[in-house]
């Protein structure tokens, strides 16, 4: 039931992209997806990596998919449609979720992608997360603002007064 109601949509999709590719592990995946769904043309993708490139071609190579993924040494809002992208993407897939969630610059790098790089309503993978609290004394220590902020310079507090109440473990 669930490949059916998924076929015609995937039918759709024929170019996807990867922001912060690392080793192209999703867009190898991505790759292969598309080019199951079937159709010429399908299942090409474009990886950005600005920091790991020469390792993700060789992962790419040594997976046989360097024909099908094409890697920017860039960060994907240095690229741009009509010069390094001969199109908008129509599906993004992403794995910069941290332990934060919203960090490594998630919301400015997929609002860019969606603005510039993507398809109106393109396919996101993925396209929702859960976020659960943990109690942790070293994830505290590790972001405890009340320290970091004794310390500041500047005299601005992040941390709401009475913080250290609520917030102690």
């Amino acid at each position: 039931m669930l490949d059916w109601i998924w076929l015609p949509r995937m039918l759709m999709l024929r170019y996807g992209m990867e922001t912060r590719a690392g080793t192209g592990l999703l867009s190898m995946m991505t790759a292969r997806a598309l080019a199951a769904a079937g159709g010429e043309g399908r299942g090409s993708v474009s990886a950005c990596e600005s920091y790991l490139g020469k390792l993700t071609r060789r992962v790419l190579r040594a997976n046989g998919m360097e024909n099908k993924v094409k890697v920017f040494h860039k960060r994907s809002d240095e690229l741009r449609v009509g010069v390094e992208l001969d199109s908008r993407a129509d599906i993004l897939a992403s794995e910069i979720l941290d332990s934060e969630l919203l960090g490594e610059g998630l919301i400015p790098t997929l609002q860019h992608a969606h603005d510039m790089l993507l398809v109106k309503n393109p396919k996101t993978v993925p396209y929702r997360s859960s976020y659960y609290l943990v109690e942790s004394t070293s994830l505290w220590k590790m972001h405890d603002l009340h320290s970091n902020e004794a310390n500041a310079e500047d005299g601005v507090w992040l941390t709401p007064s009475g913080a250290q109440n609520v917030l102690s473990v």
